[in-house]
């Protein structure tokens, strides 16, 4: 979560290689008393680098952590890259920003997101993608595509309106990253504890319904091992599919186990080790799941809270 000393950075350059590629605006925010302050960098042009990137660097004195999107893949090795064209002791390696001779800790908030894949499931992972799905809006937000050549084209003309779109873009990245936090909540469902309120079935599916104390910001929904689930705040609906009257119950640890391939059994491996090696198969997350029938034995509370547990844990 967002602390104190925190400090969001953004950058924005003329191209992806440090080598040959000037930053022309770098963001800042920081929280001041509970307010979320912004300050932004702009170089009239490439000349003007070697300021911007000096005047960032009293903001950074008393940082006890840089917060970036991404950064730790572009920014920071960026950012390191040119301060040393002008001398200046700014490093990033292996997680830790160093400055002046102090270690400053690092936290990329989409590396954060993108270890949750499993549970999100999102297209794609990119700023504008998430932020979509936190339903937080861009008013009039230059695509980032069109970045470069709108400034290249605004050192030839000045337009402040060209120079504007400029700082909104960076204004956006900066101001909403403290927003993207929320997607962190969501790395809990897999340990949460769901109180089944009810389930009920029919020919096609298994439907379970529960809650829990987990409170997340916008409603999710995902499939995972052919079961649909949907996350909403403190509750949970999960659509299992019936086959003959039978649900898939899937096991964890698949190296543990293998499939005959006689009768497509699902058998511990240990079991199976003396047995000729042609007569069963490796099993994969996929398929390591045994079939089980609904009955007045599966279908009871405790019986379904154990199955629902363990999907959670296999996100």
């Amino acid at each position: 979560m967002i602390r104190e000393g925190d400090v969001f950075l953004d950058l924005e350059t003329l191209g992806l290689s440090p080598k040959d590629s000037a930053i022309y605006l770098i963001g800042l925010g920081r929280f001041n008393h509970g307010s979320y302050e912004i300050v932004q960098f702009f170089a009239e042009n490439e000349q003007e680098e070697d300021e911007i990137i000096h005047a960032i660097f009293p903001y950074l004195t008393n940082a006890s952590r840089i917060i970036t999107f991404h950064g730790e893949a572009f920014d920071l090795p960026f950012l390191t890259k040119r301060s040393r064209q002008y001398h200046i002791s700014f490093s990033y390696e292996q997680g830790k920003v160093q400055y002046s001779g102090r270690d400053i800790e690092s936290f990329d908030l989409r590396k954060a997101i993108y270890s949750l894949r499993r549970i999100l499931q999102f297209p794609h992972y990119n700023q504008r993608t998430l932020e979509e799905f936190l339903q937080i809006k861009r008013k009039d937000d230059i695509a980032g595509k069109e970045l470069i050549t709108c400034y290249k084209a605004y050192m030839m003309d000045e337009d402040p309106l060209k120079r504007s779109m400029l700082l909104d873009h960076n204004r956006f990245d900066v101001e909403h990253m403290p927003k993207l936090f929320d997607l962190l909540q969501y790395r809990n469902i897999p340990d949460t504890n769901y109180t089944l309120t009810s389930f009920s079935s029919n020919q096609q599916a298994l439907e379970l319904c529960g809650t829990s104390d987990l409170s997340l910001p916008v409603p999710l929904s995902i499939h995972n091992l052919g079961v649909h689930l949907q996350f909403f705040d403190c509750g949970i609906k999960v659509y299992i599919p019936l086959s003959n009257g039978k649900m898939r119950y899937y096991l964890p640890n698949p190296k543990d186990y293998v499939r005959l391939k006689a009768d497509g059994q699902l058998l511990p491996k240990a079991l199976a080790a003396s047995l000729p090696s042609s007569s069963y198969e490796k099993v994969d997350e996929s398929n390591c799941y045994t079939e089980v029938s609904i009955n007045s034995e599966t279908l009871n509370p405790e019986y379904l809270s154990r199955y629902l547990k363990q999907l959670l844990r296999q996100l």
